[in-house]
């Protein structure tokens, strides 16, 4: 299902450029993919193109540890921190037990993270000490654990934020923005209309590499 919105959002923003004559239904998807590469290069710490907006939505990389020592440290100084960021973190999953509303309580050392069922897939492999990844939102602290909500996969989430990206960039129109958008354009214009990598969010990053730098 959430494919599905992704699908629609994408179609949205090709129908919102396409009416100022600029993009193509291909070179959305470019946009889409170049914004997701710059997108992994903030979460990972790196200098990305966009890193001013990306600061805005979402932190990079973090752990359960850092979270909690942040909460430690003033409850309300971590609240103003995180705000309504998506928290991108990776823990070392501890167990999970079903939880209020038809969603799992899955315990890590210093943090509780509260996924729905509907969005749990990508624990299914977990195991106690093994680390995973998801993308969350603060709820603050709660007795000796800092409890985040929300939560979903990185790839889910990445993708609700390129979605967002790309509604700024094609309504601000920015140096930057039109860079991206002329970056989009000259990639679907070189890379075949058949190729495999079309066919998912994200599969012609390899492709493009470097398009933004």
């Amino acid at each position: 299902m959430r494919y599905v919105a992704i699908a629609i959002a994408l179609w949205m923003t090709f129908f919102a450029v396409n009416a100022q004559g600029r993009m193509t239904e291909g070179s959305v998807g470019m946009m889409a993919d170049l914004l997701q590469d710059d997108l992994s290069t903030y979460l990972e710490g790196g200098q990305a193109v966009f890193s001013a907006d990306w600061e805005r939505m979402a932190t990079p990389w973090t752990t359960d540890q850092e979270i909690g020592i942040r909460y430690s440290r003033g409850t309300v100084a971590a609240d103003n921190f995180y705000g309504s960021k998506t928290i991108f973190l990776q823990g070392h999953y501890l167990s999970a037990e079903n939880w209020i509303g038809d969603s799992y309580r899955v315990q890590m050392a210093l943090v509780v993270a509260v996924v729905d069922r509907s969005d749990s897939a990508f624990l299914q492999d977990a195991t106690n000490g093994s680390i995973v990844r998801m993308a969350c939102r603060s709820t603050g602290k709660e007795f000796e654990f800092v409890y985040l909500d929300h939560c979903q996969s990185q790839q889910f989430a990445m993708a609700e934020l390129v979605q967002k990206e790309m509604a700024i960039a094609v309504k601000r129109r920015s140096p930057a923005d039109m860079k991206l958008i002329d970056a989009a354009a000259a990639f679907d214009r070189k890379i075949p209309a058949n190729d495999p990598c079309r066919n998912t969010m994200g599969g012609c990053i390899e492709m493009m590499h470097g398009a933004l730098r």
